[in-house]
């Protein structure tokens, strides 16, 4: 009788659904080819991309709100945003900086509680901010404090 070596079972990755947000206050410059949208964005992709062995996905869909002020949440991108994370279409928000999504401290409070309460009722929640990159509402506990290498050499730009 020959002993076969049972194999262990492969662990699945879940996938995490990873959407991009990006703003900027004006409009100028937006008409060019690739603007600051377009690199804002390109910053996110990397990020996820790093991250795919986590299972980390970016979605087609851009959530890109050139022209309007980070003082309200009165955004057209940032209102789709949120009704696709309502709708359970997204499972982590990445963006290129955290006053991206807000410039007021008081609706960045209100969205983080938002995010919290519209995704952790399908994953346990916690978040990561870093000088570059911030992916809000994944399970990212283990990347605090890490950077991946695609961000770690980049010399940061002038505002």
């Amino acid at each position: 009788m020959s002993k076969t070596r049972q194999q262990p079972p492969k662990s699945v990755t879940p996938i995490v659904r990873c959407a991009i947000y990006t703003r900027k206050s004006t409009e100028e410059g937006l008409e060019q080819e690739f603007n600051s949208l377009d690199a804002q964005r390109e910053s996110g992709e990397a990020y996820i991309a790093s991250q795919q062995q986590e299972g980390w996905t970016c979605l087609p869909e851009r959530y890109d709100d050139g022209g309007f002020t980070g003082g309200n949440l009165e955004r057209p991108a940032m209102q789709r945003l949120m009704a696709d994370i309502q709708a359970g279409k997204i499972d982590c928000v990445v963006v290129y900086k955290v006053d991206r999504l807000s410039r007021s401290l008081l609706d960045f409070v209100r969205l983080m509680e938002t995010f919290d309460r519209m995704i952790s009722e399908r994953q346990r929640i916690h978040c990561l901010f870093q000088s570059d990159i911030a992916a809000i509402g994944c399970n990212c506990r283990k990347w605090i404090g890490s950077r991946p290498r695609s961000v770690r050499g980049r010399k940061r730009m002038a505002s």
